[in-house]
């Protein structure tokens, strides 16, 4: 990327910083005095894109259960049920957000999708806070990010569901930067009607007559519980939990988000199912296979998430993997400065394109150790 894109800015000075924003300032050159310029002609490619995408991924979803295909993910039978039923009610059942991933789409460099981040998507006091923190502190004028308003727009919706003020519960596993993600999207659903409470997973109580919480003064039944561990986690590592939620859900109990649909978004062997069954140009080609043809690849798990079990690869042996691949996708380029860090930009998506983000890397795979860049839309 060229150098005139990168706007140097003095650090953002306020009174107090935001509660949410605080431990993301004390991690050492996370969140980046340095704004980044994209042309409107490229916020329009990451959006239409990211449409597309959205498009094709509910057309297959909608193939491979039509065609009983979830056990080619290796989604245990025992959910299946579930993710249908969610699916086909999925009016009550909505998709909040996830994140799609971008491969270039920078300076006339075509783009794909690399993965989705359907199930549990993070970034998201960096996006609503101080995104807006540094446009206000530029002094620029606009950038690619309607994700308060969009989330605001889709609890008020699930608001409608209830006549009487519904209790919503988000909960993690403890990690402090997922209690600020939770708590960040809390503010908002209060604003929207919604008696609200964050608790660890451990601290809540799951029965067969639904999801409590204890408010200090008793158990409060939960309407909808907000998650930030994934669908596949509950599979794999508290069955016990999974066989709880199923009837929950599927007896109007409680409302999960993200539904269980979206770990099918989240499995990379979707990657390849879209591949094979959706040819296209708009999503990474993915195969459970390695093509003849191919010499540098990217071979990935199926739920590696903040860049593991992701390996790229210039030769064929596969001994070396820590990992079991499931997925072989084609090499594409991320954009990259003359020091060579690599770019990442990811599209928040709700019913719609939502805001834009960007993530910087020294590493080709981008992990949790990169820095947190936000944009300015230049003219």
């Amino acid at each position: 990327m060229e150098d005139s894109r990168f706007l140097e800015l003095t650090p953002v000075y306020i009174d107090k910083n935001p509660e949410l924003l605080q431990w993301f300032l004390d991690q050492d050159e996370y969140l980046v005095d340095e704004m980044i310029a994209v042309q409107w002609r490229e916020i329009e490619l990451f959006r239409s894109l990211s449409i597309e995408a959205y498009e094709l991924f509910s057309r297959a979803t909608e193939q491979i259960l039509k065609h009983d295909r979830l056990k080619e993910l290796e989604i245990p039978s025992a959910y299946h049920k579930l993710i249908r039923y969610s699916w086909l009610h999925r009016d009550q059942h909505p998709f909040l957000m996830g994140r799609f991933d971008f491969s270039g789409g920078i300076g006339g460099h075509p783009s794909k999708v690399i993965e989705f981040n359907a199930d549990t998507c993070t970034m998201i006091p960096e996006t609503l806070i101080w995104q807006p923190l540094q446009l206000k502190h530029s002094q620029k004028r606009r950038a690619f990010n309607s994700l308060r308003w969009d989330i605001e727009r889709k609890f008020n919706l699930l608001r409608s569901q209830f006549d009487e003020k519904p209790v919503l519960l988000a909960s993690s596993l403890g990690y402090e930067e997922d209690k600020l993600n939770m708590k960040a999207l809390l503010e908002i659903a209060e604003e929207c009607d919604f008696f609200i409470y964050y608790k660890d997973l451990e601290e809540v109580v799951f029965s067969e007559d639904g999801v409590f919480v204890d408010d200090g003064e008793g158990h409060v039944q939960v309407n909808v519980f907000i998650k930030l561990f994934p669908w596949d986690w509950i599979y794999t590592e508290e069955p016990e939990l999974g066989k709880i939620l199923t009837p929950l859900v599927m007896e109007a109990k409680i409302i999960i988000l993200n539904p269980a649909y979206t770990t099918i978004w989240q499995n990379k062997m979707f990657l390849n199912y879209i591949t094979e069954n959706f040819p296209n140009d708009i999503i990474a080609k993915s195969y459970s296979y390695l093509p003849d043809n191919w010499t540098k690849h990217v071979v990935k798990s199926s739920f590696g998430r903040l860049g593991e079990e992701v390996a790229i690869q210039e030769d064929r042996n596969l001994k070396n993997l820590r990992f079991d691949p499931k997925i072989f996708q084609e090499y594409l380029e991320l954009p990259s400065d003359e020091e060579e860090n690599r770019y990442q930009f990811g599209v928040f998506y709700t019913d719609k394109p939502s805001a834009l983000n960007i993530r910087c890397s020294e590493e080709l795979i981008v992990n949790d150790d990169c820095e947190f860049y936000c944009h300015y839309i230049s003219d």
